[in-house]
């Protein structure tokens, strides 16, 4: 009789070599890399799963009151949370560009193409800035010195860019945009009537507050006042991180 096979040790998100890869100790090319956070990605909707379960039955009762006193220190830490936390910048969007006429009367015109937000493929080029510029011909330093710098300085500022071809601007109009010499803004969403009613969280009204009335202010400012309700902004193009409306 064939001897039955072993069982693999049950893990609940990483392997043991996937451990070595998040320590450092171990490193993935980009195919390896690919899959791993395809994988990853299936994990953790199962994880969130099985809490939603745990949360459900009362099979386990007994087992969730006796170990409560061994994870409940845990879970007021809101470690979910804080697991995403470190978090960088990412430039996930495309600045497109498209030019019109020849010698004198050449006109470069952009837009910032914001269909990627939506595609899964996760890439470690997008921590670097240049990547927002991926596809765009005949770049070199001293263009993002000069026109990238502008660009991208449009990019963290929300409004200024359009993300449709058909609204596309020249690089003197968005100068005049980030300068207010242009009072056209693009991209803005706006909630009218908003009222501390609306939020069950009342540091969701601050936080939305804040975000209008400083809406041009730097990037690091805003990060400043919204820190004191536990909120930040990642990109421009991205709303702030609002708390969960709990019932």
């Amino acid at each position: 009789m064939q001897k039955q096979a072993r069982k693999s040790k049950r893990v609940c998100l990483f392997s043991e070599n996937e451990k070595k890869f998040l320590k450092g100790k171990k490193s993935y090319d980009r195919k390896m890399k690919h899959e791993f956070f395809k994988n990853l990605d299936l994990r953790f909707d199962e994880l969130l799963k099985d809490l939603a379960l745990m949360n459900k039955s009362k099979s386990i009762n007994s087992w969730k009151a006796f170990r409560r006193w061994r994870f409940s220190a845990w879970f007021n830490q809101d470690m979910i949370r804080q697991a995403f936390d470190n978090t960088q910048r990412i430039y996930v969007e495309r600045m497109k560009s498209v030019t019109k006429g020849k010698g004198k009367s050449k006109r470069h015109f952009f837009w910032l193409d914001e269909k990627p937000l939506s595609d899964n493929k996760i890439d470690d080029r997008a921590f670097n800035s240049k990547f927002l510029f991926r596809g765009m011909k005949n770049l070199d330093n001293v263009w993002f010195e000069t026109s990238g710098k502008i660009l991208l300085k449009a990019y963290h500022n929300q409004g200024i860019l359009p993300n449709k071809k058909d609204d596309r601007i020249t690089l003197d109009e968005i100068k005049k945009r980030l300068t207010g010499k242009s009072k056209i803004r693009t991209n803005i969403k706006q909630i009218r009537n908003i009222n501390k009613d609306i939020f069950k969280d009342s540091r969701n009204f601050e936080i939305k507050n804040i975000i209008d009335k400083h809406i041009k202010r730097s990037f690091k400012l805003l990060n400043k006042k919204l820190k004191k309700y536990d909120s930040e902004i990642k990109r421009y193009l991205v709303i702030p991180s609002y708390h969960p409306e709990s019932e």
